[in-house]
């Protein structure tokens, strides 16, 4: 994925402001422009009104949208209000007391369906261990060449980087040309 902070959920904004917001969305929601669009959820109030927006643009766009929050009982809560949309686990190793095996084991248990991670924190091994969970593999950060070939080395299913051109490279040096 290309980082595209301008479509992050913000804190803190206005109803008038979050009406704009939402209008943006249903422009960068179209499918020509974003085959799969995560979206960083930073309002805890914010994940029920994107899910909203999204199902008004079209019910097959919630299977494209990836919504990443930092709190899994978050998460949970939004699982809960729709069964659909893709839902992220975007967090570090150093925050995972009980251990990725467990963290895994949980969001497959509750129907999360991914966790993303600094890119530095993933190996092969924990790639795979996400993939026998049936979970989705993130990895954000990346900036140099030698890690995104890494990344795709490591099975990461998705990667997250201000440098959409390099990322592209390595995708195609790695795996060929990109499918939508």
């Amino acid at each position: 994925f290309g980082n595209d902070r301008s479509w992050e959920s913000d804190a803190g904004i206005t109803t008038a402001a979050r009406a704009a917001h939402e209008r943006k969305m249903k422009v960068v929601l179209k499918p020509q422009i974003w085959p799969n669009k995560p979206i960083d959820l930073k309002d805890p109030d914010a994940g029920r009104s994107v899910i909203d927006v999204v199902r008004e643009s079209g019910t097959d766009l919630l299977t494209r949208v990836w919504l990443c929050h930092p709190r899994v009982q978050e998460l949970l809560t939004l699982r809960g209000y729709d069964t659909d949309v893709r839902l992220v686990d975007s967090t570090r190793l150093e925050r995972i007391k009980e251990g990725p095996e467990r963290r895994l084991a949980t969001l497959a248990e509750h129907g999360i369906d991914g966790i993303n991670l600094f890119h530095t924190e993933w190996t092969g091994g924990l790639s795979t261990l996400a993939h026998r969970f049936g979970r989705t593999a993130f990895g954000w950060g990346i900036e140099h060449q030698r890690h995104f070939h890494a990344a795709y080395r490591m099975g990461l299913d998705g990667v997250y980087s201000d440098h959409v051109d390099r990322m592209m490279d390595a995708y195609r040096e790695e795996l060929g040309k990109p499918g939508l």
